[in-house]
């Protein structure tokens, strides 16, 4: 069963797999799934750029410290 390009791009909305975004991407030519793929790929990437930056001042903190 296929989804209408707009049901398809709210499940992508949902998607947290690069995996299965990247299938998704790879196996649906619809215009419409392409830009949720690479719009949800982007989110995806900017949450793990973010969760893995520092946070505060610790660091500068622990440095004087020594």
């Amino acid at each position: 069963m296929k989804l209408d390009a707009k049901e398809a791009a709210k499940a992508i909305a949902d998607e947290v797999d690069e995996d299965v975004l990247d299938f998704i991407g790879a196996v649906d030519s619809r215009k419409t799934v392409k830009e949720a793929v690479s719009k949800q790929k982007d989110i995806l990437s900017n949450l793990r750029t973010d969760t893995n930056a520092p946070t505060g001042d610790r660091e500068a903190t622990e440095a004087s410290e020594e």
